[in-house]
């Protein structure tokens, strides 16, 4: 009986191990995501003055050193960049050339909901999954919004 109790407990010290460890990764991973979001955010507005942000692509932003070297998936200038889920992020100016959008793709519900109360005072804009949402988002209104597996969001900044 000694045995089969030793046995129950190494097991349930494992799973539990294993869960931790997990979620300590996942919130590492948004943690980063949130970073290289504002790391973006401050190196595009510092290299458009103006603001006019046409000819803002992902190759320009590599080459221009806009994009955080972790992110850049291949040969800088080629324009893939990947966020912390191995989701493709995309910059570009907004049809409105005095902001810029900044998309993450592959974004999972946890992380979603955390990205979304990404707060900045130039933030002009938030979609989660093709939706405009009010801003400051809400931890609920994001939890109602990130329901996709997995999630898009687009950020929309103004220079």
């Amino acid at each position: 009986m000694g045995a089969l109790f030793t046995i129950i407990a190494v097991l349930v010290t494992l799973v539990t191990v294993v869960v931790v460890g997990r979620n300590v990764l996942e919130n590492t991973k948004t943690n980063n995501a949130l970073s290289e979001l504002e790391t973006i955010r401050t190196n595009v507005i510092s290299s458009f003055p103006g603001p006019n942000f046409t000819g803002l692509t992902n190759a320009y932003a590599e080459k221009a050193g806009i994009f955080p070297s972790n992110m850049i998936a291949g040969a800088v200038g080629a324009g893939n960049d990947v966020d912390p889920w191995a989701g493709t992020v995309s910059i570009a100016a907004n049809a409105t050339t005095s902001m810029f959008d900044v998309t993450f793709n592959n974004v999972p519900q946890d992380a979603c909901i955390a990205m979304a109360q990404y707060v900045s005072s130039d933030l002009a804009a938030l979609k989660i999954n093709a939706t405009a949402q009010t801003l400051p988002e809400t931890a609920p209104a994001a939890a109602g919004a990130c329901t996709s597996t997995p999630n898009t969001l687009v950020f929309t900044f103004a220079g």
